[in-house]
């Protein structure tokens, strides 16, 4: 079943005009008439509607059946990542974190950071076609870039708690965080350095309780160490 997004879709929608853009995407794919496709508003809600081809280019979505957090873990899982000069492999590891469940990315300027800057437009283009591929109800949300003082410093002030991960070479492996009663169903935050990785200075930063990762005897690049643990938790 394809899946499309239509920010508008809500409880009250029985049929609407499929938007443009969507209805060009289920014309490549050769959709059937009274084909079934899953609707994603990006906002919690899908919805199953079947789908009738109204004129050569237009389709309208009937509405058969809602469902809330279709696809989505029962808990929040962000990723803190520092921004990789390589705009395909930052994008790769974003996608790949989306497709495992990530609903917030929060890129990180650090102080070995070449490039301190994103595209939140192109990421966001990225989230919506990624949320599409694995049929996941919520739009990830895509934060403004910061540093590592700056997030940790909104963390601690947020009435919501966290369980902050931090992939480190001086940590444990994470068979030991499970065997020691953690569970990945926390609203964790893992954080990943990028090139470089994390600056002794950054690494002061993190509160005691931060529980620290290794992922190996090899060092992984940023994009895989992000998927890796990411991996490790929605497993």
């Amino acid at each position: 079943m394809e899946c499309i997004f239509v920010s508008e879709l809500n409880f009250n929608s029985t049929k609407f005009i499929i938007p443009t853009v969507e209805a060009k995407h289920l014309k490549a794919l050769r959709i059937k008439q009274n084909e079934q496709i899953l609707i994603t508003n990006g906002k919690s809600l899908s919805a199953i509607a079947t789908v009738e081809r109204i004129s050569k280019s237009d389709y309208q979505a009937n509405i058969k059946e809602f469902f809330e957090n279709y696809g989505e873990l029962n808990y929040s899982l962000s990723l803190a990542i520092g921004i990789i000069d390589s705009q395909p492999r930052f994008e790769f590891a974003i996608e790949k974190c989306i497709e495992l469940g990530v609903s917030e990315i929060f890129p990180l300027i650090l102080d070995y950071s070449q490039q301190k800057k994103i595209s939140q437009e192109r990421l966001t283009a990225k989230a919506i076609a990624t949320i599409k591929q694995c049929k996941r109800s919520k739009l990830p949300t895509i934060h403004f870039p910061q540093t590592v003082n700056q997030l940790l410093e909104k963390i601690s002030n947020s009435t919501k708690k966290y369980q902050l991960i931090l992939t480190d070479e001086n940590g444990t492996t994470p068979s030991d965080f499970f065997n020691e009663n953690h569970n990945g169903n926390h609203n964790t935050i893992i954080f990943v350095g990028g090139e470089g990785g994390f600056s002794e200075r950054e690494l002061l930063l993190f509160p005691h309780h931060t529980i620290k990762w290794n992922l190996g005897n090899r060092r992984l690049r940023a994009e895989t160490a992000a998927i890796v643990s990411v991996g490790i938790l929605t497993s």
